[in-house]
């Protein structure tokens, strides 16, 4: 579900987040317009270099650029960890932290995901 979110940040091409993103290595590395902060959580924090993918992660992968898309997160285009480092995920919050622009959507595993209110990212929602 986090694949088919970043898929659809770079799909979506709406400002301020979004705009200009022209693949998935610029997706993963952006900042928060401004601010210089990474805006993915992994980079951030550091622990998308201490990943050891599997075999089935990176056929999820290739399905991904395939264009399989899994269904329930098809129109998120956000999602964060409330509890990262935790064997339990906080609750979450009605907007994404840092984004006030979304609102809750539903929660999988230890991720929350959002969409956004219905006049932001009108490019995407079409």
């Amino acid at each position: 579900m986090v694949g088919t979110v970043v898929f659809n940040q770079v799909e979506a091409d709406c400002a301020p987040d979004f705009k200009g993103l022209r693949d998935i290595r610029h997706e993963i590395y952006q900042t928060i317009p401004g601010t210089g902060i990474p805006h993915f959580e992994p980079v951030l924090n550091g622990t998308l270099y201490t990943q050891h993918p599997k075999e089935a992660d990176f056929q999820r992968a290739r399905d991904l650029l395939q264009g399989d898309r899994e269904p329930r997160s098809r129109i998120s285009l956000c999602f964060f960890n409330p509890s990262p480092g935790k064997k339990y995920r906080a609750p979450c919050t009605d907007t994404m932290p840092r984004s006030p622009m979304t609102k809750f959507d539903f929660a999988h595993k230890n991720h929350c995901f959002y969409v956004d209110v219905p006049s932001y990212c009108t490019e995407f929602y079409r």
